[in-house]
């Protein structure tokens, strides 16, 4: 009986016989393992057949890579300094932070727009107007300072001259020839309204042996300190007395154009006898002045004589008159002009200091959002304080002028500035910093305004005393 083999049957000569292909063999999980040990022998050989970095190159990508990193820090760096600049320097401006122009006023809404010409129209108004007030006092002052001798005579009781003449035609009058030498001013004190001068007086006449006029005359409104009598002769008939005196004479100065003033400083040789008894007769051209006698901060520009009369208001109830006395006089007239400005500068330096103080706290405030309104106080202080300096070297009734109007320009400009200030502070307030330009520019607008007449006032108030 034959056996059964198990297994396949395999034929002679023929490997194949009995055998499935591979395609006809189900895979199973013997051959995925396979497949997977193959792939990955795949990838083994592919690594294997790169070439391999040389340590050159494995330096050369380390040393970009840490360029690489080190711009990337640059760059971060360079960022933050960007930033912290930005942080210093504050926000960047916007659109609404631009500066405005005169021309942009159009573009403005109608509240702002009526403010700003409001204010600025208003201060120009009110400025001339005081300052065309001031300079025209001033000026006119000045006129009749220095007009003829006659139109600004300063003497409360002036005669004619005529009604004297016919007095001592009618008397038979003896005419006496009187001249002056004024040899020099000693001393001008307007405070105490007096000047001292020294001066040389002369007496000629014919006949009349017994009058004595070296010690018959007084100076009108003043005193005589002091008297020597020089020289004193007969030729013939004619007689002569030569007589020296200093004298103290009182006189109301005009303070209005102080310290350009101006001022005539008058001496009267009144005779002791009246228009009866003696007549003078002017000897003019032999009058005249010392060209060495000057006077400390003053010029003397013109010198004059005349003969004038005074007539008395009173008979003084002497039964032997039948009307109020006249009479002669022999004037001699010299005018003083301020020959610096040093006076005035001494008088006013302190103003002017503060005046530039309180427009430089405009400026900043106009420029720059700072609120400077707590120094102003002290600037008006200062200019208050500031008038005394002047006002020692004067009478006590003081005359309204120079002295007073430069001070006043000075309080008025810093009050003004300091109210420009309060409402460039409302504007800011209002608005906030939606409209900073717009507080600016109302505040430059002020500015240029307030200093423009600072500087108008001060020029245009010391010309209108000196110009003629």
């Amino acid at each position: 009986m034959a056996t059964e083999q198990e297994g396949p049957i395999v034929h002679e000569g023929d490997d194949n016989i009995g055998i499935k292909s591979s395609d006809d063999v189900a895979p199973d999980k013997t051959d995925t393992s396979e497949a997977k040990g193959t792939s990955a022998t795949q990838a083994d050989y592919d690594a294997a057949a790169k070439p391999k970095m040389t340590s050159t190159a494995q330096s050369k990508n380390t040393d970009t890579s840490k360029s690489k990193t080190a711009s990337t820090a640059r760059r971060t760096n360079t960022s933050k300094s960007k930033a912290a600049s930005t942080s210093k320097r504050g926000p960047k401006k916007t659109s609404h932070e631009k500066h405005y122009r005169i021309s942009d006023l159009r573009t403005f809404t109608p509240a702002k727009r009526h403010r700003f010409l409001r204010w600025f129209c208003g201060s120009i108004l009110i400025g001339l107007a005081l300052l065309t007030i001031m300079c025209t006092i001033l000026h006119n002052d000045g006129e009749a300072e220095r007009g003829t001798w006659w139109e600004s005579n300063e003497d409360t009781y002036t005669a004619d001259l005529g009604h004297a003449d016919e007095v001592a035609a009618d008397n038979d009058a003896v005419h006496v020839s009187v001249g002056t030498y004024l040899e020099t001013i000693k001393n001008i004190s307007i405070k105490n309204s007096t000047f001292e001068e020294s001066m040389l007086v002369w007496f000629r006449w014919d006949g009349s042996p017994d009058l004595d006029m070296a010690n018959h005359f007084q100076v009108y409104k003043g005193a005589i300190n002091k008297k020597e009598i020089l020289s004193q002769s007969t030729v013939g008939d004619t007689h002569y007395q030569l007589v020296r005196i200093d004298t103290t004479v009182n006189k109301v100065f005009y303070t209005s154009r102080f310290p350009l003033d101006s001022h005539q400083l008058r001496t009267y040789i009144e005779s002791n006898y009246d228009a009866t008894q003696v007549a003078f007769d002017g000897d003019i051209d032999n009058s005249g002045i010392n060209d060495g006698a000057m006077i400390s901060g003053y010029d003397i520009t013109n010198h004059q004589c005349d003969i004038t009369a005074h007539q008395y208001k009173t008979t003084e109830s002497d039964p032997t008159l039948s009307e109020p006395p006249t009479d002669y006089e022999y004037m001699t007239a010299a005018t003083l002009e301020r020959s610096g400005i040093g006076t005035y500068f001494k008088c006013f330096i302190a103003m002017y200091g503060t005046t530039l103080w309180v427009l430089i706290m405009l400026y900043i405030a106009s420029h720059h959002r700072v609120d400077p309104l707590g120094m102003i106080p002290g600037a008006l202080f200062g200019t208050v304080s500031n008038i005394m300096v002047g006002a020692a070297l004067l009478p006590d009734a003081l005359d309204m002028g120079l002295l007073e109007f430069v001070n006043i320009w000075g309080i008025l400009t810093i009050v003004v500035v300091a109210i420009y200030i309060i409402q460039i502070n409302n504007i800011r307030s209002e608005y906030g910093r939606n409209d900073e330009a717009g507080a600016r520019f109302f505040g430059r607008g002020m500015f240029y305004l307030a200093t423009g007449f600072a500087l108008i006032g001060n020029i245009a108030l010391p010309l209108s005393a000196i110009i003629d």
